[in-house]
């Protein structure tokens, strides 16, 4: 390694993000878990789960959570239930971010893309360089296995074969990615007409590597514990475990590569 590497190396900050609503916007519909208990049972089992092994290799971790219609003392609570089952290793954040409602019945993604925005600008005040996304109800039992340590300078993500679409639920990359490639993503969404975040992260994705930044491929495909809170899907299933191995054989001949442009 390079003195300069070694340099760029040392200035990094990482940290692994779980995005949170826990109480959503009223017109949010198809939610198969959206009662406010089993919602903050889901992060809040999450959040212990983290905490067991999995953080090591991290230097910090927060839960963000843009719910528009938490009391502060809803909020208070929470955030010191998170401390507590935590023991300090998360912070819990909330960003204010406003729900365009109309666009809320039917575009769950825009609200989604709005929150990761307000994160990034979050993580970039707290000196954070790069960042692991999760969705704040799941746990990513081989995360480090998913992005190994020495992967920091990469935007990594489990990109489709056909390069349509990508996996939004668990992603990597360094803030200023995001910043220069990512921001604004909820304009583009439109699911009425197809169009979801997974389909526009992955365009963002295409053009950012088009502009010189590099994808680095997850060597293995990240392994989910938790349930859907759309669909109450428990990933990690019999069922689930079985459709990750296949998908893992399918992927098997890109699985370690880079690009560079």
């Amino acid at each position: 390694m390079s003195s300069d590497q070694g340099g760029q190396r040392g200035k990094l900050k990482r940290a692994i993000v779980l995005t949170a609503t826990l109480k959503p916007a009223e017109t949010v519909y198809k939610l198969k878990r959206s009662d406010l208990d089993v919602r903050r049972s889901d992060y809040l089992t999450s959040v212990e789960r983290w905490c067991q092994n999995s953080l090591k290799a991290w230097d910090d971790a927060y839960l963000i959570d843009n719910s528009p219609d938490l009391s502060p003392q809803q909020w208070s609570e929470f955030s010191d239930q998170v401390d507590q089952r935590s023991n300090g290793q998360i912070t819990a954040l909330h960003v204010d971010v406003q729900p365009d409602l109309k666009a809320t019945l039917l575009q769950k993604g825009r609200e989604e893309a709005k929150l990761l925005d307000a994160a990034s600008v979050a993580l970039r005040q707290r000196g954070v360089t790069y960042f692991g996304k999760v969705t704040g109800r799941l746990f990513v039992a081989n995360v480090n296995q998913a992005v190994p340590p020495d992967r920091n300078q990469g935007i990594s993500a489990a990109i489709s074969n056909r390069l349509h679409m990508s996996d939004t639920r668990f992603f990597a990359m360094p803030v200023e990615e995001w910043l220069a490639h990512y921001m604004g993503m909820e304009a583009d969404v439109d699911e009425p007409n197809g169009i979801m975040l997974e389909h526009v992260f992955a365009r963002r994705t295409m053009t950012a590597i088009g502009a010189g930044s590099t994808f680095v491929s997850m060597p293995r495909l990240p392994r989910f514990i938790g349930s859907s809170g759309s669909m109450d899907i428990d990933y990690g299933s019999l069922a689930g475990r079985v459709k990750r191995s296949m998908h893992e054989l399918i992927r098997l001949p890109y699985m370690r590569y880079s690009v560079t442009l």
